[in-house]
């Protein structure tokens, strides 16, 4: 996955702030009970969707496997106090939680995982029959969101996506426009949110 350290002190633009908060509301509608949920944000920058969210749930988890990001979100805890929140610096390979989290969720991730089958296989590990795994990411472009950079995937349908998910023991319950994001390049971009959930025996 790249590595964004070099990003992380100047990540919170207006325009991410406002992305995240149209991502929160839009979790917050789907899920309208999530006070007692204990959450994961995987690939969190510097937590942005996770502090829109975090007078909904209960313990959050943020995680990135920049350094830098996760400073930047630890200072974030220091500053405004936010005891429900812990940052935790790598990725699903190398994390090993002692717990099972009612809610996972990424904004603009997968597109950046080279190995999505084992990546969902992971994320399935750590949730019970019924948990939500929300997902934020590109309807399928052709390559110039990134600039034609190699590694990343070119957004996903919503059979691919239900594809990987049925795999790992999920069933996609919704995948629709979320929001849109303008590009220097000219073009705007649609991103979907898909929400699945944990089926029984996986």
């Amino acid at each position: 996955m790249k590595n964004f350290d070099h990003l992380a002190t100047s990540w919170d633009t207006q325009e991410k702030i406002d992305r995240a908060n149209q991502a929160a509301a839009k979790i917050i509608r789907e899920l309208p009970v999530l006070k007692s949920k204990t959450a994961l944000e995987i690939g969190a920058g510097t937590a942005l969707l996770s502090e829109s969210l975090y007078d909904f749930l209960g313990d959050i988890w943020v995680m990135d496997t920049s350094v830098k990001m996760i400073e930047v979100i630890e200072q974030k805890i220091e500053k405004k106090g936010y005891s429900k929140m812990h940052a935790v610096h790598g990725d699903l390979k190398t994390m090993n939680f002692n717990q099972s989290f009612n809610l996972i969720y990424s904004l603009m991730v997968l597109h950046h995982v080279q190995e999505l089958g084992d990546f969902f296989e992971r994320v399935s590990r750590l949730q019970l029959a019924a948990d939500f795994l929300i997902t934020f990411d590109l309807f399928p472009e052709d390559g110039s969101f990134h600039n034609f950079e190699a590694g990343s995937h070119l957004g996903f349908s919503k059979d691919e996506l239900a594809m990987y998910l049925s795999r790992a023991g999920y069933k996609q319950v919704s995948y629709d426009r979320a929001l849109s994001i303008r590009k220097s390049n000219g073009f705007e971009y649609e991103v979907f949110m898909s929400v699945a959930q944990k089926k029984n025996g996986f």
